[in-house]
């Protein structure tokens, strides 16, 4: 659905007057920014979900914030897939994501004398 350009300027308008911060770009680039954003928190939360990590009584500022971006979204299980099976680039995110995590679990010392 296409907007005629009065259509579109008081859309913007309106929403500019509710408070929104209305970022303009194509379809392609907002598909690439929500893979690595949305996507990726999503990839995630439900990665930490499967892995049963959860808070404690002894959870760090950081981990507290890992868990509230967790908590956010990892419910919304058919949100998740359905923006991976619509939207081409969350692939390639997952992918480098993946690939990431390889390289991060790679790099750890594998025995005690390695850590050294």
């Amino acid at each position: 659905m296409t907007l005629a350009d009065g259509e579109y300027q008081q859309a913007k308008d309106f929403l500019t007057t509710c408070g929104f911060a209305v970022v303009e770009m194509t379809a392609e680039e907002h598909d690439k920014l929500l893979a690595d954003t949305l996507f990726i928190t999503h990839y995630i939360a439900q990665t930490v979900k499967t892995g049963g990590f959860s808070r404690t009584e002894l959870d760090t500022v950081s981990f507290q914030s890992l868990m509230n971006a967790v908590e956010s979204v990892m419910q919304d299980e058919k949100l998740f897939h359905d923006v991976y099976r619509f939207n081409p680039y969350c692939k390639t995110a997952a992918l480098r994501f993946h690939e990431a995590q390889e390289k991060v679990w790679q790099a750890l010392p594998r025995s005690s004398e390695e850590a050294v």
